[in-house]
């Protein structure tokens, strides 16, 4: 997708909002690729926090550490139901958005197609192809804002449940003994699950970092490309 997209925007293909259309779904699909790479190259890191999101689960020892993992359950469902849904929402809406128009343009005759995503610079003498290259690019859409927002979902999972995995620890650190003397072993857990969590924050940083700066170019990107559409949109011409 993004070297048919890159291919629009070298040929100048289409409008002003269809190029800005292929420059922000460029750096969108490297993005999907770069999320969906990362969680593998470092799959170490990942298998270490979702064993010991397992273990949290199973080693529950009271009603209050389990009811404060339940509400971070609860925000960590809920973003994901809200990401996940929200991009099939948008990959849906696109790509009705475009057939809609490609059978308003086919009421009038005209040669000229809209591809799911990016310009609409083909004909319809190929039409076969053309449909093809359109669903093509349609499951590729799909699959993109799956794997960006899928990677959100499972990062934002990961951090809601490693908060509340430090709310337990200051919980269980509100009742430490006053005195080192009293019941040692208490404190040498405490300290020992403080270091097990400051590992967990090492891995998750090892791991997300890298996609989370490319996140923010990104954005970055959209944020560009919505000022220029504004600009060249409002603009007074002399």
């Amino acid at each position: 997708m993004a070297t048919t997209l890159t291919k629009d925007l070298l040929q100048n293909c289409g409008n002003l909002n269809d190029m800005l259309v292929s420059t922000v779904g460029i750096p969108s699909a490297l993005l999907g690729i770069v999320k969906m790479t990362l969680p593998r190259i470092y799959w170490k890191n990942m298998a270490y926090m979702i064993i010991s999101a397992a273990r949290d689960w199973s080693d529950i020892r009271n009603l209050q550490s389990q009811k404060i993992m339940e509400n971070n359950k609860l925000l960590g469902r809920a973003g994901f139901i809200v990401l996940l849904g929200g991009s099939l929402f948008i990959s849906v809406l696109t790509i009705l958005q475009k057939i809609l128009i490609n059978m308003k343009i086919n009421d009038t005759n005209s040669t000229a197609i809209y591809a799911a995503l990016g310009a609409g610079c083909w004909t319809s003498d190929l039409s076969i192809n053309v449909y093809l290259i359109y669903i093509g690019q349609s499951i590729q859409l799909a699959i993109m804002q799956w794997c960006v927002s899928g990677n959100d979902a499972c990062y934002y999972h990961i951090l809601t449940h490693l908060s509340g995995q430090f709310d337990i620890l200051k919980m269980n650190f509100q009742n430490l003994p006053a005195s080192n003397t009293e019941k040692p072993s208490i404190i040498h857990d405490f300290v020992k699950r403080h270091n097990h969590l400051l590992k967990i924050c090492h891995h998750l940083e090892e791991t997300f970092s890298f996609v989370i700066m490319c996140h923010l170019l990104t954005d970055l990107c959209f944020i560009s490309g919505a000022c220029k559409r504004i600009f060249f949109k409002y603009q007074v011409l002399p």
